[in-house]
């Protein structure tokens, strides 16, 4: 059960700046021109 517990925390620490990143790209691109 702990196992599941540090891999849902491992994953989320993952997560966590491509959700960041998906709010703030928007933002950024009205702002700036990004060539992805």
């Amino acid at each position: 059960m702990h196992d599941l517990m540090i891999a849902m925390g491992f994953v989320g620490m993952v997560l966590a700046p491509c959700v960041v990143a998906m709010f703030t790209l928007p933002q950024l691109d009205s702002s700036k021109d990004w060539s992805l």
